[in-house]
């Protein structure tokens, strides 16, 4: 053990190092003792604090960082530490406060500044940031990173495209940073700009790395494939589609599916969007020919990562071949399906090849049926219309839920008085807590194949709920070949279960109280 702080300190920064590669356990085996021996050195105490944050020992960095302060006031250093402490706690007004007060103790550190913009944006004052980011590249007027972030605050003071024009000149130098560039890639991406984005793509500087390439891969592949539909023709299919007789309204999709369940007919309401988009394209010949093989791939994965926790090629080609094929069964039988609406066509550019792909797809099979469609959003406005599809549970003898929301039937139970519910469970995506995503068994192919064997519909007309993304379509599709009415809620079912905001943020807006179903007490 040290016997002068001189050793103490140079402990205390192998232990740190030990930290910063993640020996946590190491680390801690000593630091509360040379913290107490050393108990009015503030550096070996702001170490320790430091320590104790990376181990993720928030409450206890705040004790030794608030001694430190104790020791030294205006020790800018710590002011700091406790500002990401605070932000990494998400307790953002405390983050916020200790970052200005940083600011007040050293007018001159610049990335005071950064940090303090960065919270201020948190609260949506972005006039706040930008005045904040302005002193600080005034103090650090060759710091690319800073220039960076005014140019991106463009976006909410003046519109996207003058964030575009003054992060141009940032992002084509030998210092700009990945973050600034991926941003600079999804405004051209945003704004329809997808000739810019193919050539800028095409120029990027050699050692790219992984990170970029992806996004790059990203933009320029969803770029060529919405260059190669009619935008205008797209949007007028899609509103000739919602003025023909086959589109619904969310009283009209209630009225079905009420119908549907008084007559005990069996039923299924999918919804399609640009994550279902993404596998269907990456399967079809047709689109692959418009993309390169890489940017294929990374079209694929960028969704599919989020589904199943890994790369599309962990997987045989035999079973991707075979889920392709029944996703298109599952749209073909469909009863009525959910899709995007003009209005979306017309404003997400973000994803409009991936969209303009499934419109003319489902255009394509509405030729030869009589199916019904619906917008795509219809589980969050039947709840808005009927709150927890009250209109449709409430008399039910039975409900049935496929999902990773373990707790979902029985609150739904609870809720409508139903007698009898039965659950299959499977790994949520990769946006819910890990609590919520196996460790151990795959979605696809192994509990996907379980769930198709196993399922039960115990009479005809049997409701199911199901929040199972990709592979919900197939198993809506079962349920209604065996009898039951399908009807699938997608991350509606996150939304009761108290995790919207987490998976689908901006999406449960209003009252957040109103999208929970209530806890069993």
């Amino acid at each position: 053990m040290a016997e002068s702080e001189t050793e103490a300190l140079a402990q205390v920064d192998v232990l740190l190092d030990l930290a910063r590669l993640g020996d946590f356990a190491r680390a801690g085996e000593t630091i509360d003792h040379l913290a107490q021996t050393f108990s009015k050195n503030v550096h070996i105490l702001h170490k320790v604090g430091t320590i104790k944050q990376m181990s993720g020992q928030y409450e206890e960095a705040v004790v030794y960082y608030l001694r430190v302060l104790e020791i030294e006031p205006n020790f800018f250093y710590t002011e700091m530490e406790l500002g990401n402490t605070y932000r990494a706690m998400n307790n953002l007004q405390d983050a916020q406060a200790w970052f200005e007060k940083a600011i007040q103790s050293n007018p001159a550190y610049a990335l005071a500044y950064q940090r303090a913009a960065s919270m201020r944006r948190e609260f949506a004052d972005h006039h706040g940031a930008a005045k904040y980011l302005a002193t600080a590249l005034a103090l650090d007027p060759t710091n690319l990173h800073i220039a960076g972030e005014i140019a991106i605050g463009l976006i909410h003071l003046t519109g996207r495209e003058d964030a575009i024009e003054a992060l141009a000149p940032i992002v084509v130098s030998p210092g700009a940073a990945d973050e600034h560039i991926v941003a600079f890639m999804r405004l051209l991406n945003e704004t329809g700009a997808s000739r810019r984005l193919i050539d800028f793509v095409a120029g990027l500087r050699p050692g790219a790395s992984e990170f970029l390439l992806f996004h790059a891969g990203l933009g320029a592949g969803h770029a060529r494939l919405s260059l190669s539909y009619n935008h205008e023709a797209i949007i007028a299919g899609a509103t000739a589609r919602e003025a023909s007789a086959g589109w619904r309204d969310t009283a009209g999709v209630l009225t079905e599916l009420r119908g549907a369940i008084a007559s005990r007919t069996p039923y299924s309401l999918i919804r399609l969007g640009d994550g279902e988009a993404r596998f269907l394209a990456f399967m079809d010949p047709t689109t692959r020919r418009v993309l390169p093989e890489t940017d294929a791939v990374i079209m694929v994965d960028s969704i599919w990562q989020n589904w199943f926790g890994q790369p599309h090629s962990s997987f045989s080609s035999f079973d991707l071949t075979f889920l392709n094929a029944a996703l298109l069964r599952s749209i073909a039988t469909a009863s009525i399906i959910g899709v995007p609406m003009a209005a979306r066509l017309s404003e997400d550019r973000q994803h409009f090849g991936y969209l303009a792909y499934l419109g003319a797809l489902v255009e394509h099979m509405f030729r030869a049926s009589d199916q019904l469609c619906t917008d795509a959003s219809i589980p969050i406005d039947l709840h808005r219309a009927s709150p927890f599809l009250g209109d449709l549970l409430t008399g039910a003898d039975f409900v049935g839920v496929i999902g990773p929301h373990a707790d979902l039937p029985a609150r739904i139970a609870a809720r409508f008085g139903i007698a009898r519910t039965a659950f299959y469970p499977v790994p949520g995506e990769r946006r819910l807590p890990p609590h919520l995503i196996s460790q151990s068994d795959r979605h696809f192919p192994d509990r996907y194949r379980e769930i198709l064997r196993d399922l039960v519909v115990p009479e005809r007309g049997a409701i199911f709920l199901v929040a199972a993304g990709l592979l919900g379509k197939v198993y809506c599709a079962r349920i209604h070949e065996l009898g039951g009415i399908a009807i699938d809620i997608g991350s509606l079912a996150d939304g009761w279960m108290g995790f919207g905001p987490d998976t689908r943020p901006g999406q449960f807006k209003g009252d957040q109280a109103g999208w929970v179903l209530p806890e069993i007490v």
